[in-house]
């Protein structure tokens, strides 16, 4: 929840410019007039609008931010002018090789994005439809990021996960369609084939998308809230929520904490302090071997 809050910070007030070691134009009035913006037209689209006009209030609030942004200057359109009209991904452009230490650092993140991915699910369904997952559901989604990080390593593609964003999304607007999740993955196919459709997102500033993440991070926490208040909070779970949330954000907040551990040759350093994967193991771990008495 830190870091996502952090996450939405970063880009609503600099555009990710405190990241990229430009702090004096971090949180610049440009950056928080844009953001703040998107921010106000999707929720007064949300609260006001009717039907179409609030389901797609957070489309309507980044329009609103782009257009915030072309007015004062910051879209860069050599990012449209430069994009090739037409693209199609070369398979295995860049070979395939099995390394071990690679492999290891793959089978780690591939069980906490599995996690990752059963909690979005699981907030998806509270936030959008006010229940829990479904075994059905939780199953067909794990499956789905394995297809998906197969296939798109065929195309050069990194490994692929669950979006949390999505998750605020759709407790934003209620919407939980599967229908609607097949048109935007039309859409992704379509801007990936045709990159100057990629270029026009790729041009907007980064507060854009900021003011928006500011949302949907606050509704993504606050589903996890609800559904951890429908569990059962006796010694047990408490004990192994407190552990992983303390380990999880402390880790990754304090990076110095592991400076002496050695790597092994699986980037184990830069493993315990994303916060998700330690976290996420060590909840793990403690469930399958803590007595449930």
């Amino acid at each position: 929840m830190v870091l996502q809050a952090k996450a939405a910070f970063n880009h609503n007030c600099g555009g990710g410019w405190l990241l990229n070691n430009k702090p004096e134009v971090f949180g610049n009035s440009n950056h928080l007039i844009i953001s703040f913006t998107v921010l106000i037209v999707a929720v007064w689209a949300n609260q006001k609008g009717k039907g179409m006009v609030s389901s797609a209030s957070i489309l309507i609030g980044m329009i609103a931010g782009y257009i915030v942004a072309m007015m004062m200057g910051m879209v860069n359109y050599g990012k449209i002018a430069g994009a090739d009209w037409f693209a199609f991904p070369m398979p295995l452009q860049y070979g395939i090789e099995f390394i071990p230490g690679a492999i290891i650092l793959m089978l780690f993140m591939a069980v906490v994005t599995t996690i990752e991915t059963i909690g979005d699910i699981s907030a998806t369904t509270m936030g959008g439809d006010n229940r829990e997952a479904t075994d059905k559901e939780l199953s067909g989604g794990i499956m789905a990021d394995g297809l998906g990080t197969a296939f798109g390593s065929l195309f050069n593609a990194m490994p692929n996960t669950s979006y949390s964003q999505n998750a605020g999304l759709v407790a934003f607007t209620g919407v939980i369609s599967r229908h609607v999740g097949t048109v935007a993955g039309v859409i992704l196919i379509f801007m990936g084939l045709f990159p100057k459709l990629g270029g026009i997102i790729a041009a907007m500033p980064e507060s854009v998308i900021g003011g928006a993440a500011i949302i949907m991070f606050g509704l993504i926490t606050s589903a996890g809230i609800k559904l951890v208040a429908q569990s059962e909070m006796n010694q047990r779970n408490l004990l192994i929520l407190g552990l992983s949330l303390s380990f999880g954000i402390g880790m990754s907040l304090l990076t110095q904490f592991v400076a002496h551990i050695p790597d092994f040759g699986i980037s184990l350093k830069l493993l315990l302090t994303t916060g998700l994967i330690p976290a996420g193991m060590l909840a793990f771990i403690l469930n399958a071997t803590l007595s449930k008495k």
